[in-house]
């Protein structure tokens, strides 16, 4: 089982602290394929270099690569499958944040979406504002460890975007999925993009944790009584590289100030030649996971290309 870090980067951490996150992260990042859940699948995120640079042209703004590796993952999922092996999908979010996702879900489903619930341990003053803009969406305030209180009977499609390691007790979280796939007795597929092992020196003090295959199995595990799992990996040495040039080495090291800010289009450019290249040919660590599981059902191919 790996270890539960009790030191959460989100909040203000004594110098002593940072230096004991640092060394129990990089210490439970080791040896990443050891005793990796046998039935955990493995394999690349790929695109045609073509799509993902229409695709990235498309948006605003200067998000990370990571960022835009999952906004990307999650404009290309196979809608039109899922919706015929779920159901009329019914989105359950955790850690939702200000409920963005609602809105970008729904259109890059082509309204796929029928219903959207956003789970956060904080309230947000937004949630108002998205749900009156977008009837099909709602949201709760709630620990992730309880989300059982938040699935309702059709959730069939339970997501989160770089939520889970700031979840303290994850087990709890999934435990109580389990149970709740368990007792629906439905087709129930789970969708998390979390940290690779690479966001511990791209990011630095960032939640609980990173995961790496082995680390993720503690979370699979319990799963394999009903449930096909795969772990999709994101980017790759490219994506890192602009990374640390753009965000980690001047902010962190030299407080320098956000450069993205200063010169977005040559940011943009980088960007988009990073990750052209990790989604069509990639190579070394990866800079993201994407966690699939899907009970009761075989997982669908969810990786287009």
């Amino acid at each position: 089982m790996r270890r539960r870090n009790p030191y959460n980067a989100d909040g203000r951490l004594r110098l002593d602290e940072r230096a004991w996150w640092l060394l129990l992260n990089a210490i439970d990042n080791r040896r990443p394929d050891r005793g990796v859940d046998p039935g955990l699948r493995t394999e690349r995120f790929r695109a045609p270099a073509a799509d993902a640079l229409e695709r990235l042209r498309a948006t605003a703004g200067t998000p990370s690569p990571s960022r835009a590796l999952c906004d990307l993952f999650w404009q290309r999922l196979p809608w039109g499958d899922l919706e015929r092996a779920l159901g009329p999908l019914h989105v359950v979010d955790i850690g939702c944040g200000a409920g963005d996702y609602a809105r970008r879900f729904r259109d890059w489903s082509g309204g796929r979406v029928r219903r959207y619930v956003g789970v956060d341990a904080v309230e947000r003053s937004e949630w108002r504002a998205v749900s009156a803009a977008h009837p099909f969406a709602a949201f709760r305030r709630a620990a992730a460890e309880r989300i059982d209180e938040c699935l309702e009977a059709e959730t069939n499609l339970i997501v989160s975007q770089s939520a889970i390691e700031h979840v303290g007790d994850e087990g709890a979280c999934f435990d109580r999925i389990h149970a709740h796939a368990h007792a629906r007795g439905r087709p129930l597929l789970q969708l998390h993009a979390v940290p690779s092992a690479a966001c511990l020196r791209l990011y630095l003090w960032h939640g609980y944790r990173q995961y790496t295959p082995r680390t993720i199995s503690s979370i699979t595990a319990r799963f394999a009584d009903c449930s096909e799992r795969a772990l999709v990996s994101l980017g790759g040495r490219r994506s890192n590289a602009v990374h640390w040039r753009w965000v980690t080495w001047p902010i962190f090291f030299r407080r320098a100030g956000d450069p993205r800010d200063r010169d977005p289009a040559a940011y943009r450019r980088d960007l988009e030649e990073a990750v052209a290249h990790d989604v069509a040919d990639p190579d070394g660590p990866p800079s993201f996971y994407v966690l699939m599981i899907g009970s009761n059902a075989r997982l669908p191919a969810i990786v287009a290309t």
